[in-house]
């Protein structure tokens, strides 16, 4: 299945190891996994991983983020409770940073999650210190609505910001 808009096509993430050759080059980048794992992935763990989120079904499915049909980063989604949905989103791309794709990303799958799945709230927890992420979800109409502290995926306790945005209140 895809989403696509001008430059821009989201393909759920085919169960293919050229795909995970580029998630673990991607998620081996510092500028990467300093914000999304904490940690370099092995190309075992990015396979146990993603393999079930190849499937639009799956309860985090996994999209690929293609630009000018190049493959650039990925983003999944999840329902965490009747309409609020969370997301995650990196564009393995560093040299395509700061480019105001990400933006765009996020409308596009905010606008296909309202339009296919009734979705009215999304969140995002970056961590605090992800300067990038926040300004973009800033553009994008988020709002930070709450600071908090939680463990990261390797047991560092980090700080985060809960952001928020709500449909009925903005539009994109």
């Amino acid at each position: 299945m895809y989403i696509i808009s001008d430059d821009i096509k989201l393909s759920v993430l085919e169960d293919k190891e050229e795909n995970y050759k580029l998630l673990e080059k991607w998620c081996n980048r510092e500028e990467i996994y300093k914000h999304f794992e904490q940690r370099i992935l092995k190309y075992d763990e990015i396979v146990n991983k993603y393999k079930p989120r190849c499937n639009i079904n799956a309860e985090v499915p996994v999209y690929m983020i293609y630009y000018k049909n190049k493959k650039i980063g990925i983003i999944q989604y999840k329902n965490i409770k009747s309409n609020t949905y969370e997301f995650d989103i990196f564009i393995g791309e560093v040299n395509l940073h700061s480019k105001g794709l990400g933006e765009k990303v996020i409308k596009l799958i905010t606008n296909y999650l309202i339009d296919n799945k009734g979705a009215e709230t999304f969140l995002l927890c970056p961590l605090k210190e992800n300067e990038k992420a926040i300004k973009c979800y800033k553009k994008c109409g988020y709002k930070i609505v709450k600071e908090y502290k939680d463990f990261n995926t390797i047991g560092e306790e980090k700080e985060y910001v809960m952001m928020e945005y709500n449909y009925e209140n903005n539009s994109l």
